[in-house]
């Protein structure tokens, strides 16, 4: 069960949407406003700003590939998953 929330970390700044389990909302928002004060014309956390980056360096196009296609080989069916560049 959670909440959704939103916080604004400037005038200029447009509001940052978050969402947090139920017990910890209040204190997700206050985590969410002081990060987001880092950056106060963005107005956005600069804990999303890592986490996407580290989330396009790890899981990127070729390492998902890669993962499906050992998948496809250990089910017992190499063949069955081809990627349409290859």
């Amino acid at each position: 069960m959670g909440r959704f929330g939103a916080v604004r970390a400037s005038v200029a700044a447009p509001p940052c949407a978050f969402y947090a389990h139920i017990d910890h909302a209040l204190e997700a928002g206050h985590i969410t406003l002081a990060d987001a004060t880092l950056q106060e014309h963005r107005g956005r956390p600069l804990l999303l700003d890592l986490a996407a980056a580290i989330c396009r360096a790890t899981f990127s196009a070729d390492t998902f590939e890669a993962s499906v296609q050992l998948a496809y080989t250990c089910a017992g069916a190499p063949y069955r998953y081809q990627s349409s560049t290859t």
